[in-house]
């Protein structure tokens, strides 16, 4: 099983906030995805807050070795 932690990145204003889930919405869709024996590359949707000012930073499209400037050096 693979996990992944999501950071948000604080340089980047007015960027894109999921809504805030409810410990019961949390626990349905923990529940829902355990009893359903769905894969793990099944995708998870959540309702995000945007305005006119929204800003979708970049995102990968699928799994890419990063290397970091320190790293090359």
């Amino acid at each position: 099983m693979r996990y992944f932690r999501l950071m948000v990145d604080e340089r980047i204003k007015h960027r894109v906030e999921p809504a805030s889930l409810s410990p019961l919405q949390v626990e349905d869709i923990l529940s829902d995805h355990n009893n359903n024996m769905q894969t793990e590359d099944t995708p998870l949707f959540l309702a995000v807050h945007t305005d006119s000012r929204t800003v979708y930073p970049d995102f990968l499209e699928f799994p890419l070795p990063l290397v970091s400037d320190a790293m090359k050096a």
